[in-house]
């Protein structure tokens, strides 16, 4: 569990074209690293500034599934560790500035869409709760830019959640799979959703 650690993990997805994507992030300094448990990534360890929270630990910052191309942050999720990973021998490097201030400011815009759904959902006003739930089912029919398919996916779909639209995973999972991402993924995407506060 990452809410006990002081630290972000930036797990790059080779696969999935996260070399490139991870390039989108700015400079990533050596740091503290380990195979994926595929082999076919990479999990970069950062020391993050946040101070200790008595209520949520350490949650300065968000997980950010597919912050860029083939790049998940994990800050508060789990990161496994399995035999077969492979660790580096390098010093644990301070979290780039760039890459912070990227996370804090998703949080913040995270933060501002889901208070908005929280104000609308609390008048008890069924017309206004029935455009809402409209409008996020047209904003997730919009066309998505490939590179963007798994945050936009995320983002989407975490607010479909929060408004209380009763089938916002089968809606996500079918979207996921027409903007060309395997049921795997979209599974993956549905999954991370449901573990959001």
């Amino acid at each position: 569990g990452m809410l006990v650690a002081r630290m972000i993990v930036v797990h790059i997805d080779a696969k999935n074209d996260g070399l490139a994507g991870a390039h989108q992030l700015g400079n990533l300094p050596f740091t503290l690293a380990e195979t994926s448990k595929s082999g076919t990534g990479y999990h970069l360890w950062y020391r993050t500034p946040e101070s200790w929270d008595e209520n949520l630990g350490f949650a300065e910052v968000n997980d950010a599934i597919g912050l860029v191309p083939g790049v998940d942050i994990r800050n508060v999720g789990c990161v496994y560790h399995w035999p077969s990973q492979r660790w580096n021998d390098r010093q644990l490097a301070e979290v780039p500035a760039n890459l912070w201030n990227q996370l804090r400011d998703k949080l913040v815009r995270r933060e501002q869409a889901a208070a908005a759904i929280s104000s609308i959902i609390a008048t008890g006003d069924e017309t206004e709760i029935l455009i809402m739930h409209d409008s996020l089912i047209d904003e997730l029919a919009k066309p998505i830019k490939p590179g963007q398919r798994n945050t936009t996916l995320f983002t989407i779909g975490n607010k479909m959640r929060q408004a209380g639209i009763p089938d916002w995973k089968d809606r996500v999972k079918l979207r996921a799979v027409k903007v060309g991402l395997d049921l795997t993924e979209a599974e993956r995407i549905t999954a991370n959703i449901a573990k959001q506060p």
